[in-house]
């Protein structure tokens, strides 16, 4: 009797132990869930895309800006002109804008270059809207490029013997096409008058977060890199309105 009384005792002692080992599997198996939970609900891209602090965004003398510029949203287009995103905002998300926000006065576009390095011509591209720029034209050389993207982005961008590479060639046609002052142009383009501009506009896409070929930005809120739809865009900016 005693022994039974023993056994009986060194499993009541030890009956504690074996009860908690069912809520910490319990435990195990809960975070173990909601660990993955959080992976599949939070996934590296969008947890990536949680808005940095916002700084502030200050106009630069050569910033071509479209629309009225005291107008209360600035749309900050990011924008690499060699890239298919950039011709597709032209052609779908721009008009839009012009009709609903910019025509009203509440949506002014600044622009920023953002030439990447995976096509040559992107960055006398970027040159050559600026020399445009610089004679008033940049909103008319801008269009012209995205509308043609496909006669130029893809043609040699080296020089030969200081002289004009083939896609500079190709920008300085366009130039006379607009009225531009073609020597004034070609020499712009030759001299790259705003390579500093230019690296300035990549520095703040850099600090603002505005990586890729295209990205937006909405005042001093955080920027949105790739392309998104027209309604998109609209709530963003209906909400800056509010």
């Amino acid at each position: 009797m005693a022994r039974a009384y023993q056994r009986y005792g060194k499993r009541r002692r030890q009956s504690p132990l074996a009860l908690l080992k069912i809520p910490l599997f319990t435990l195990g198996v809960l975070g173990i869930c909601a660990v993955f939970y959080v992976l599949i609900a939070n996934p590296p891209e969008r947890r990536q895309a949680v808005p940095a602090t916002a700084t502030p965004v200050a106009l630069t003398e050569t910033d071509p800006i479209l629309g009225d510029p005291s107008a209360p949203v600035r749309f900050f287009l990011y924008c690499d002109l060699a890239g298919p995103e950039c011709a597709k905002f032209h052609q779908e998300i721009e008009p839009k804008l012009r009709e609903e926000f910019i025509d009203q006065g509440k949506v002014a576009i600044v622009f920023r270059n953002t030439p990447q390095n995976r096509l040559p011509a992107a960055l006398p591209a970027a040159h050559a809207v600026m020399c445009a720029n610089a004679q008033g034209k940049f909103w008319e050389m801008y269009a012209h490029l995205l509308e043609n993207q496909r006669d130029w982005r893809r043609l040699n961008a080296q020089r030969q013997q200081e002289e004009l590479s083939a896609v500079e060639q190709k920008f300085v046609e366009y130039a006379t096409s607009l009225g531009l002052d073609t020597a004034s142009f070609e020499t712009c383009l030759q001299q790259k008058e705003f390579e500093e501009a230019i690296k300035e506009d990549i520095a703040d896409a850099r600090q603002a977060n505005a990586n890729g070929v295209y990205a937006f930005r909405i005042n001093q809120r955080r920027a949105f890199a790739g392309f998104r739809n027209y309604d998109f865009v609209r709530d963003v900016i209906q909400e800056e309105l509010k």
